[in-house]
């Protein structure tokens, strides 16, 4: 074995504690992205879900659904079976409608 061949063995032996850390840390940041994703799918799970607020707002929360299609299962059934009552009832239904046709389109 030559000192060149030496010299390329010890460079790759060199290279792959840095190449296993750097896919470490992609699928930590994957991992953490996902969470961070799961958090604010509930936030807005939350907010559609509290008595309070304007239709106006929980229109947007239906609408900020469709962005969660991993989640699409329990959002189309959300959409379809929740009973909605109240001033601007129609407004808000429709909106939960289209969510449900929009994830539906998309599986």
């Amino acid at each position: 074995m030559t000192l060149d061949q030496i010299a390329q063995i010890v460079t790759v032996l060199s290279i792959l504690p840095i190449a296993w850390a750097a896919i470490s840390y992609v699928k930590i940041r994957q991992h953490e992205v996902s969470r961070e994703r799961y958090e604010r799918f509930f936030e807005v799970m939350q907010h559609l879900g509290k008595q309070e607020g304007s239709i106006a707002s929980k229109m947007g929360a239906a609408f900020e659904l469709r962005k969660y299609p991993e989640y699409s299962d329990v959002i189309i059934r959300l959409c379809e079976q929740t009973m909605i009552t109240g001033d601007s009832a129609k407004m808000l239904k429709d909106e939960l409608e289209l969510t449900a046709k929009f994830l539906k389109n998309k599986a």
